[in-house]
């Protein structure tokens, strides 16, 4: 008689089986993502960071150079170093005006504080889609552009002593991650609760949104200690 070759048969995985697999993963990964999003989070934050230190120190070469930091307010000339009259502005359509205003200030010369050079192109856009009337000297172009922070939300900028003077909110618009534009936010200057004074009182206030791009929050970042309470 032939003798007869054992069938070995493969078992596949059950129902229950792949059902706790997929438990499993999912497990895993709950427990990791708050630090993997965490980490995404905090390199915006430093980015931000960055750029507002970086924005710190083109005003204050500006302020050397011209005696005041930059306006906030494009009706309002910073001396020399803006350009010779109003119209070249164009008209202001009411949003952005603060952070507009200070990077028009530090392109028009190329002494008034430092360039936007290609280390730094990627942080302007023009969220608004407004341009001004005269090419910018130092930019090349007529884009009336905006510093983005980390979330596509345009800094608010507020001078202490030209332009609004801490007195008044400024309406923002940014960029949304699939490039459409934003929701439209105010921005305020901020006061030390504490004292009921300003920030930085004689100089500027440069401000991030933050993560939730509502300005006026506690994860704020900005050129001075932000209430966290």
């Amino acid at each position: 008689m032939r003798a007869t070759t054992p069938v070995h048969t493969v078992r596949g995985f059950t129902l229950i089986e792949i059902l706790v697999v997929i438990g499993l993963i999912a497990l895993i990964a709950a427990a990791f993502a708050p630090q993997i999003f965490g980490a995404g989070q905090r390199a915006k934050i430093a980015d931000t960071e960055a750029r507002v230190l970086q924005l710190g120190t083109m005003v204050d070469a500006y302020q050397e150079v011209w005696g005041d930091v930059p306006p906030d307010d494009l009706s309002v000339l910073g001396g020399a170093s803006g350009p010779q009259s109003t119209w070249q502005f164009g008209p202001d359509n009411g949003r952005n005006a603060g952070i507009e205003s200070l990077v028009l200030h530090l392109s028009w010369q190329s002494k008034g504080g430092g360039r936007f050079d290609e280390s730094r192109a990627e942080w302007l856009k023009n969220a608004d889609g407004d341009k001004t009337a005269a090419t910018i000297p130092l930019l090349g172009h007529k884009e009336r552009q905006e510093v983005l922070d980390a979330w596509g939300t345009p800094f608010a900028y507020f001078s202490a002593k030209t332009g609004s003077g801490y007195l008044g909110a400024q309406r923002i618009v940014g960029v949304n991650e699939d490039g459409t534009t934003g929701d439209e936010v105010d921005a305020k200057p901020w006061r030390d609760p504490a004292t009921g004074a300003w920030f930085n009182p004689r100089s500027c206030q440069i401000v991030s949104a933050g993560p939730d791009r509502v300005f006026n929050t506690k994860d704020d970042v900005a050129n001075f200690p932000v209430p966290k309470d």
